[in-house]
């Protein structure tokens, strides 16, 4: 059994994941080649290395192209990740990870998970950075993984809904039951997306 151990000092966000992912091995092209297997257009992933503090990392953005991006809900992201080309297991946890995101966000505001939409730009990004992820945890044989304490931000955030606590309310409905380390640092230091994954 392999086990993947992720033991962050950032906070956790789709692309921060996806990036330390990549970081351990995962080809960008047969990614890219990969993700292109959903019926999907109008993104691409864009990498760079980056160093801070005497380490190497990746950085990784999901670019969105100037297309119309549809809201989309629950049912039509499940119906564009079953209709894709990818692996089983890839699958599986990618409607995961959307479901529990999905339940989060219906429970902050009072509806159902299939009554949620996930918004434009954003939807495409979580799509990405989501289904990126569960493919390099397939790609790299990683069975399980762990998680160390997340490093959370204080104070406010504007967001869509108006302004938010830190954590947001989706995120923290999602980090229940997992320890977390307040800090004074006034970012969201842990999204939605990435306290899914």
């Amino acid at each position: 059994m392999t086990l993947l151990r992720i033991d962050s000092i950032g906070g956790a966000s789709g692309n921060m994941l996806l990036g330390a992912l990549m970081g351990l091995g995962v080809d960008r092209e047969r990614l890219v080649t990969a993700l292109r297997g959903l019926p999907i257009e109008g993104f691409d992933l864009v990498t760079r290395e980056v160093k801070q503090h005497g380490h190497v990392g990746l950085h990784v953005e999901v670019e969105v192209v100037d297309v119309p991006h549809p809201h989309r809900g629950l049912a039509a992201i499940t119906q564009i990740i079953e209709s894709s080309e990818l692996p089983e297991r890839v699958r599986s946890l990618s409607l995961a990870v959307f479901r529990r995101l999905a339940e989060a966000e219906a429970e902050v505001h009072g509806t159902t998970a299939e009554a949620v939409h996930f918004h434009e730009v954003g939807a495409m990004d979580a799509i990405v950075d989501i289904v990126g992820c569960c493919l390099c945890l397939d790609r790299l044989g990683i069975d399980a993984v762990a998680c160390g304490a997340l490093p959370v931000g204080c104070g406010t955030v504007e967001a869509a809904h108006g302004i938010l606590p830190l954590p947001v309310p989706a995120t923290a409905v999602l980090l229940k039951g997992f320890d977390v380390t307040p800090t004074d640092l006034p970012f969201e230091m842990v999204t939605p997306t990435g306290a899914a994954l």
